[in-house]
């Protein structure tokens, strides 16, 4: 479940900066894409968002139901997850907070499990898209793929920490249909596995055209299916959500 979030994209923003790094064609494809999921709407949901999936976890061999929560605030890199009856993780900008349950300490998580935290949500950031189009990712085409009987093109974003993930869009729509990336399991005693998101059913919510269902596996087995229920931005965050201090609405 920690990487199951699903967000997308921003339109006109201008990506001169990144020129001298990105190769062209990866640019383009971005640039479709961002157009093909809102355009200027996307950039709704760089402001505080709030919305909620529901959805079977898998990675105790079994299936799980949850319904978890998330919030997000781009410009300062805050993102928190909330599992219903179980624990949420506050993210801002390098620092990681844990809470178990209900309570409202939390635990600042520092080496290894920092890291891992961290790359894993750089590679969740990475499918909002557009993060892509600052200075943090660097983009580079890669060939498409069969994704459920449809083509893709394809994108591959590395992190300025190294984290990488390829991200494949529909060849005639632009939508996102798949990301592939190596991120570090828990459930697998911590090992890197290879994480294979599949994004289907998109709809509108509030203009911006985002993915209804994803289904995550892990080296192969499915790990989490989920489908999104709600979203709201410009919402009321509470800053203490991610661990830290500040303003608790921003527009």
């Amino acid at each position: 479940m920690k990487n199951s979030i699903l967000l997308f994209a921003l339109f006109a923003m201008p990506l001169a900066s990144k020129a001298a790094e990105n190769d062209q064609p990866a640019e383009n494809t971005l640039r479709k894409a961002i157009r093909s999921a809102g355009g200027k709407r996307f950039n709704s949901i760089k402001a505080p968002t709030m919305w909620m999936e529901t959805g079977t976890y898998y990675g105790t061999g079994q299936g799980v139901p949850f319904v978890a929560q998330y919030a997000t605030y781009w410009p300062k890199r805050w993102y928190r997850q909330w599992v219903e009856g179980q624990f949420s993780i506050g993210i801002a900008g390098e620092q990681v907070t844990v809470f178990r349950g209900d309570s409202h300490e939390g635990q600042k998580l520092s080496g290894p499990m920092l890291k891992a935290t961290l790359h894993h949500n750089q590679v969740a950031w990475a499918q909002l898209l557009y993060p892509l189009t600052e200075d943090e990712y660097t983009l580079s085409n890669i060939p498409g793929i069969d994704v459920d009987g449809n083509a893709t093109v394809g994108i591959k974003a590395v992190h300025k920490s190294g984290s990488e993930v390829s991200l494949y869009f529909d060849k005639r729509t632009f939508l996102l249909k798949k990301t592939e990336a190596m991120v570090p399991a828990r459930e697998y005693g911590g090992k890197m596995v290879e994480s294979e998101t599949v994004f289907s059913e998109h709809k509108r919510f509030g203009g911006v055209l985002l993915p209804g269902k994803c289904k995550i596996l892990y080296d192969g087995k499915l790990f989490v299916e989920s489908e999104r229920k709600a979203i709201k931005t410009h919402a009321t965050i509470d800053p203490a959500w991610f661990g830290t201090k500040g303003p608790a609405r921003v527009r």
